[in-house]
This record gives structure tokens, C-alpha cells and sequence, in this order.
């Protein structure tokens, strides 16, 4: 099956400890959670 152009993979890395703030806390995984949706978001969008 013929699927056409494929985009390269990207990695978005998301997680309590990439967290610019409160790593170690869910707080900072939510904080990098929101943060690696906007980078896949962006990406899709170019």
C-alpha cells in the first residue's frame, strides 16, 4: 500500500524531568506535557 510523503520522525520528549520548572513534580510533568502538545501541534501545522 502506497501511503505517499512521510514525514521524517521527530521525537518530543515530555515528562517531570525535561520541566523547566517543578521537575520531579507532577506539576512539572504537566507543565512539559502542555509544553510537548504545543511542539507537535506547531510541527503539524508547517
Amino acid at each position: 500500500m502506497r501511503t505517499g510523503r512521510r514525514r521524517a520522525a521527530t521525537v518530543f520528549w515530555a515528562g517531570t524531568e525535561t520541566a523547566s520548572e517543578h521537575p520531579g513534580y507532577i506539576e512539572g510533568a504537566i507543565e512539559s506535557g502542555e509544553r510537548a502538545a504545543r511542539e507537535v501541534v506547531a510541527s503539524l501545522r508547517r
